[in-house]
């Protein structure tokens, strides 16, 4: 493709120009692999005259129709709402037809996964034991980039124990062990008290999922009677609101269809609400973006630290990213005496030792410590009382050398400060903070 020109991609096999109607679908980040759905037949072995499910690679030219069993067999049926892995070889989609796996006798929609390397077709929303869902609708299947998970929506109640509540929840699917559990759910596993159905959005390892629920008991204090978008956690098992005023309150007014970067940190959602920025008017909806880790607080704090010579403790945050891949993190350690000199240490590890040195402080690292003693990284807390450090991701100090930081690692931090104890020079330190980079 040529840079700037556009391209049509609902054509035939020949190019030729569709004769129906296409509808979006996806394309993969590299931006090779294109899926979508058309009412049209688009390639010569789609001939049942309903709308299928293609797959277009920009780069070869091919088109190959997905929504066929192994053996080339077509539905009689639609089949739609696309999704593809981030290397164009796992696609979803939703059908009504009960010829693409043997044993499809429930009548209603069901969703499929097409692997394109081995043209298998088998459906995703069955029980952990491989029964099919009960008379039940499902759809807005969503595929991780990775190509392990399936997010998708049901009203089925026979998926997982416990779904007694007669509504749209929503489901996670393990490709490779066929587990299988609900998503929508309250801190407590409870069910949720209204359905999940709009489109959502899965990070690239399947982990996170973003919906848009009127559900009231997701999380504690949802009192505003709106729908809300929520960040399930998979791994941690637990749930957060996206969708917050800029107090961090609730919003005045519905929201919908978000939308998700792969790493998850990006997050974009639909709104009629009018307290989400200042100056907002309008009462319509709007698109709304949020930066996950923009340059706010990160890490949390730890450790007992002990007043200081003005009588105030002695802090340490952050601020910057948590992805190690932005490089951007800035240690500050405030409330400290005026004028007096400090540095921040860090370690892998956290401690406890009081008093070291006769220091009227308390060091919270252990292990390996090292120390940011490198060209104007010593510095005076001047008529502030601050200090204030950009620290480098790729060279955190250690007693035998730099080491790099990585996602998955957790780094500690503490900043040791000169004090005045009794009359006599003296030190003292901040609390401790913890880093959990991605």
């Amino acid at each position: 493709m040529e840079l700037g020109v556009t391209e049509r991609i609902s054509v035939t096999s020949t190019g030729a120009q569709a004769a129906q109607r296409s509808d979006p679908g996806r394309i993969t980040p590299d931006g090779r692999f294109v899926v979508f759905e058309s009412d049209a037949d688009l390639a010569p072995t789609d001939s049942n005259g309903v709308k299928d499910v293609y797959r277009l690679d920009r780069q070869t030219g091919q088109l190959d129709l997905v929504s066929v069993t192994a053996a080339g067999v077509q539905g009689t049926g639609w089949s739609y709402h696309p999704d593809v892995s981030d290397d164009g070889q796992r696609i979803v989609f939703t059908s009504g037809n009960d010829n693409f796996v043997a044993g499809d006798t429930n009548g209603s929609l069901d969703i499929f996964l097409k692997d394109m390397a081995t043209g298998a077709l088998t459906r995703v929303n069955t029980t952990a034991s491989g029964a099919q869902s009960s008379s039940s609708n499902c759809t807005w299947p969503y595929i991780s980039g990775d190509g392990s998970t399936v997010a998708f929506s049901s009203t089925a109640s026979n998926l997982v124990a416990g779904d007694s509540n007669g509504d749209w929840d929503i489901f996670a699917k393990e490709v490779a062990t066929g587990s299988i559990e609900r998503l929508s759910v309250r801190p407590n596993g409870g069910q949720a008290d209204d359905g999940t159905r709009t489109p959502m959005s899965i990070s690239t390892d399947g982990n996170l999922i973003i919906y848009a629920t009127l559900a009231t008991n997701i999380v504690a204090g949802d009192t505003n009677g709106r729908q809300d978008v929520f960040l399930r956690d998979r791994a941690a098992g637990t749930t957060e609101r996206i969708n917050l005023s800029l107090t961090g309150g609730e919003l005045n007014d519905d929201s919908w269809v978000p939308a998700m970067s792969g790493d998850a940190r990006y997050v974009t959602y639909t709104s009629e609400a009018t307290n989400i920025v200042t100056g907002d008017t309008l009462g319509e909806r709007q698109i709304f973006a949020i930066d996950r880790f923009d340059a706010g607080t990160i890490g949390n704090n730890y450790c007992q630290t002990n007043p200081n010579s003005t009588g105030a403790m002695s802090l340490i945050s952050a601020t910057g990213s948590l992805f190690v891949a932005d490089n951007d993190v800035t240690l500050a350690a405030t409330q400290l005496p005026t004028f007096a000199f400090g540095l921040f240490i860090v370690s892998r590890t956290q401690g406890f030792n009081m008093n070291p040195g006769g220091s009227s402080g308390n060091l919270c690292l252990g292990g390996q410590i090292g120390r940011y003693v490198g060209p104007g990284q010593v510095q005076n807390s001047g008529a502030s009382g601050e200090i204030f450090l950009p620290i480098d991701l790729s060279a955190m100090p250690q007693p035998n050398g730099f080491e790099m930081a990585v996602a998955g690692d957790t780094w500690n931090f503490q900043c040791w400060h000169r004090d005045v104890g009794a009359g006599t020079l003296a030190s003292n330190f901040t609390n401790g903070l913890e880093i959990v980079f991605q």
